[in-house]
């Protein structure tokens, strides 16, 4: 794992090399077809090089969640281990990472139907009858959830809704209670190579070619209104861009000042992260016989 612009892709195609390893993508915009440039996705011939497991699996039409992730990497793992080969996790959705290191509970998934129903009684009752109708129900919310928080007051609702009642079913299990774990992340401790990087790499992002597929998304797709690729890195400002909201220089320097967010989020996720051997960015190569000697030594 590491922060955007740390050079984890480039690392990822040479570890791919070994033929020793299948590699799993963890990024929630990179699974996404069609959201190519603005999520700095590995290119087609990088992706024939090597290929990665959850990219371009669906359309923005539909929405992928950590529990979906969850999911679908536990299968994943299953089928590497099959083909003999070793599974390598790559990419800086930590939300996603936490997921599969820390189990999830079996929670129901989202309900759009219902979820459109509290949003009209939030709109016609207020939010606060929301947040009483929640306490009634499970008084226990009322140290995790802010009175104004309607995206995890719904939620919460939402798991009241539909859950089942065997709390068995719920426990979670961890990811190191079923396998070995070798865990390690790039890092910059002083942060000016990684703004330097993130300025170089949307320097390449912001371009034409991005506008267009920002408009190709936006007309050849249903997107939900909830979707998260609305308010994901570079999209988010490019469509406020095609709206008429902000010009052409703001558009590139929201997008350097939320990139730059997301990676001070990343770094603060990493450096809470227990069990995680760091390597600085100018140590990759360092990183990279790690890695291989690891995977080697599993064989």
């Amino acid at each position: 794992m590491g922060p955007t612009a740390s050079g984890k892709t480039s690392l990822a195609i040479n570890l791919y090399q070994t033929n020793l390893i299948e590699l799993i993508s963890v990024d929630s915009v990179m699974i996404y077809k069609d959201c190519d440039i603005g999520s700095a996705k590995p290119s087609k011939d990088e992706l024939i090089k090597a290929p990665h497991h959850l990219i371009n699996k669906i359309t923005v039409e539909e929405i992928y969640t950590a529990s979906d992730f969850y999911h679908e990497a536990h299968e994943i793992i299953k089928a590497v281990h099959n083909r003999d080969r070793t599974p390598v996790f790559v990419g800086g959705t930590m939300m996603y990472f936490k997921s599969l290191l820390d189990g999830m509970d079996n929670l129901p998934p989202r309900n759009e139907e219902f979820r459109e129903f509290l949003e009209e009684r939030a709109k016609s009752e207020g939010l606060e009858s929301l947040y009483i109708d929640l306490i009634n129900k499970d008084s226990r919310y009322v140290s995790s959830i802010n009175q104004k928080d309607k995206k995890r007051i719904i939620r919460a609702l939402e798991i009241i809704e539909f859950s089942k009642d065997d709390k068995d079913d719920q426990k979670r299990e961890k990811l190191n209670d079923r396998y070995n774990l070798f865990q390690y992340s790039l890092v910059d401790t002083s942060r000016k190579i990684i703004h330097q990087r993130i300025e170089e790499r949307l320097e390449n992002i912001i371009t034409d070619e991005f506008i267009d597929e920002v408009k190709n998304l936006m007309g050849n797709y249903d997107i939900p209104k909830n979707h998260p690729i609305l308010k994901s890195v570079n999209y988010k400002q490019c469509i406020e861009y095609l709206n008429g909201e902000i010009n052409k220089e703001n558009f590139y320097l929201k997008s350097l000042y939320a990139t730059r967010q997301l990676a001070k989020k990343q770094a603060t996720w990493i450096n809470s992260w227990k069990s995680l051997e760091l390597f600085e960015l100018e140590e990759i190569n360092k990183l990279e016989k790690t890695l291989k000697k690891v995977i080697h030594d599993f064989k």
